[in-house]
């Protein structure tokens, strides 16, 4: 009797933990998605912006249920890894708005996954190649005044590189 009672703990607990996960992951999606809108919107408005776009099709800044790496490690969700993608027209910059940052420890060199840490990935395919790592004081949950931060911080980024 004691061992079921075990059990059912087990199975307790274990679905808890998956429904507070699926609630924390619904609200990292919702501060994704209102980031998405807050940067499209800014995005037009945006003179010296007019060649960025956010990627916002379906499967875009989310991973995936099933992760694999190809088959050689077991099925992982990715689901809860968020970010957001602004492009130039021409694939030449590339900004990766990351909802949870990856950092590195200057000292010892242990990498970190900083959730709920907003940072920026900046790539240049052009003229001058480049990969910029940018992790910000800002942490979620996103008011409009961290949310127009991050598109002051994607602007400038892109005028620095379109200046080359």
């Amino acid at each position: 009797m004691k061992n079921e009672s075990n059990k059912n703990d087990c199975k307790n607990q274990a679905t808890i933990f998956e429904q507070i996960r699926d609630e924390y992951e619904k609200a990292r999606e919702e501060e994704r998605l209102a980031l998405v809108e807050y940067l499209e919107e800014h995005l037009k408005k945006c003179k010296d912006c007019e060649f960025l776009y956010v990627i916002s099709k379906s499967r875009a800044g989310k991973g995936i249920k099933n992760y694999t790496n190809n088959g050689t490690i077991a099925e992982f969700n990715l689901n809860n890894w968020k970010w957001v993608e602004v492009k130039s027209k021409y694939n030449t910059f590339d900004c990766i708005i990351s909802l949870n940052m990856i950092d590195a420890d200057h000292k010892t060199g242990a990498f970190h996954a900083l959730y709920d840490r907003i940072g920026l990935i900046i790539i240049s395919s052009d003229k001058f190649p480049y990969k910029k790592h940018i992790c910000t004081n800002m942490d979620l949950p996103l008011n409009d005044e961290k949310r127009e931060c991050i598109f002051e911080l994607l602007v400038k980024e892109y005028s620095l590189y379109a200046k080359g």
